[in-house]
């Protein structure tokens, strides 16, 4: 099927944007040859007689180390470069950026769990929007995200509905403690409780947070239209906190979800596990966990677009093909992601990180995943469902087509998208 015309324009707009960019970086680097060149042919009697005289560079000292300008000073080094003046639209793609991930490896445990006064994705933009940081930092990036989120939202996203929240910071042994919320229905609560799913989000394992707009919309929706509360994690990211610190963290949460459900008013029978994307790893590798250790009663896991394996060994090229996307620019990312995730490249091929090298998926609990045509991930997601059922497990992998990696997001621009968001409220009502 062809891709959805709005992710088609989409698609044109910013191939011709890449295009443009890279004629204006080839033109200003031509230009700027003559310049370069006139100016190290004037300055080379200089350097050749502070060479000769024992001022360049120290014997040992690598080449060219005495070549560098020597009133250039810090803000040569782009790590310690100024910011510059910052306006309304400074914020960018942070999909695109080149900078860093924040460094978010959280406080240390605690001995208890307790609970917070509970913040808003309003509250968090409005504090980063005030809080101008130097660009180029780890804050800077944080903040560019959240702010670039709420832009993009904006323009293609549903609000969701105003909703009771609670939000509690877990202890995780051995791990930075983690921060949950919990989504409540405005429905009345059956007698049991409320079905509960553990919610991870989506950002490669680097971006992104319960704090987010488009994050906190999407969960207030599937918590209100499935009528299921929604306990969302706000797991450590990458580069900051490595693997397995995300799936410890998660797991603590599912624990911690079991014992207090009865007093949260949930009915410890009826809880299930979801994730997207990165945060699809992380809920099937907590289910695989979990199997291994309390073996808490998990009723269902739903899993869209999931990345479950990080060694790329099923990554489909097809959607890439079909848009014209350059092969090397998704083996880039596959390789960005593993090197900011996991501490050791050979840990993609634990079941932890990568669930579709576990060696046994049998009693697993059932799951739904959904996968997008125009997404390299859909082979995950489908050799997933295959796996688990020659396991035994029930599984299904339903594909979206016309639909990229994203389009679950974008629910006030795309028709798709709000079929994807219906699908999902009704595996969820089989809690």
């Amino acid at each position: 099927m062809p891709l959805d015309p709005y992710f088609e324009r989409q698609l044109r707009e910013n191939r011709a944007g890449t295009i443009t960019e890279i004629r204006q970086r080839v033109v200003e680097t031509i230009r700027g040859l003559p310049r370069r060149t006139l100016t190290a042919i004037r300055e080379l009697p200089a350097r050749l007689r502070e060479v000769g005289t024992g001022h360049g560079a120290g014997r040992g000292a690598s080449p060219g180390a005495g070549l560098r300008d020597p009133g250039a000073g810090p803000a040569a080094d782009p790590h310690h470069a100024s910011a510059p003046a910052e306006t309304d639209e400074e914020f960018e793609d942070p999909c695109t950026s080149a900078n860093p991930a924040p460094e978010d490896s959280g406080p240390e445990a605690t001995a208890h769990w307790r609970e917070i006064s509970p913040t808003s994705a309003l509250d968090a933009f409005t504090t980063a929007k005030a809080h101008r940081v130097p660009r180029g930092t780890p804050a800077w990036e944080e903040r560019n995200a959240l702010l670039w989120d709420r832009k993009l939202h904006g323009r293609v996203g549903l609000d969701g509905p105003d909703l009771t929240t609670r939000e509690f910071v877990i202890p995780v042994h051995g791990f930075p403690e983690v921060r949950v919320r919990l989504y409540l229905p405005d429905t009345p609560a059956p007698e049991t409780g409320f079905p509960a799913v553990l919610a991870f989000f989506g950002g490669a394992f680097h971006v992104g947070g319960i704090d987010y707009t488009s994050v906190d919309a999407g969960f207030r929706r599937r918590t209100q239209d499935a009528r299921v509360a929604y306990l969302a994690v706000d797991y450590a990211r990458a580069p900051g906190s490595h693997f397995p610190t995300p799936v410890e963290q998660g797991y603590a949460a599912l624990d911690w979800l079991f014992t207090q459900a009865s007093a949260l008013g949930l009915d410890p029978n009826r809880i299930g596990i979801t994730g997207a994307s990165s945060g699809g790893n992380i809920a099937a590798a907590v289910a695989l966990a979990n199997r291994e250790r309390a073996g808490h009663p998990l009723r269902l896991q739903l899993l869209e677009v999931p990345s479950l394996d990080l060694t790329g060994k099923h990554i489909d090229l097809r959607p890439l093909r079909e848009m014209r996307v350059p092969r090397v620019l998704v083996a880039r990312e596959l390789r960005a992601i593993r090197s900011r995730y996991l501490a050791h490249p050979d840990q993609a091929r634990t079941q932890l990180a990568s669930p579709l090298h576990a060696a046994d998926l049998g009693g697993l609990p059932a799951a739904h995943i959904i996968i997008a045509e125009y997404d390299t991930l859909r082979g995950d997601g489908a050799a997933y469902a295959r796996a688990l059922r020659r396991a035994g497990v029930s599984a299904s992998a339903i594909e979206f087509q016309g639909a990229t990696h994203d389009a679950g997001m974008y629910t006030a621009a795309v028709p798709l998208a709000e079929h994807w968001h219906l699908h999902a409220v009704a595996i969820l009502r089989t809690l």
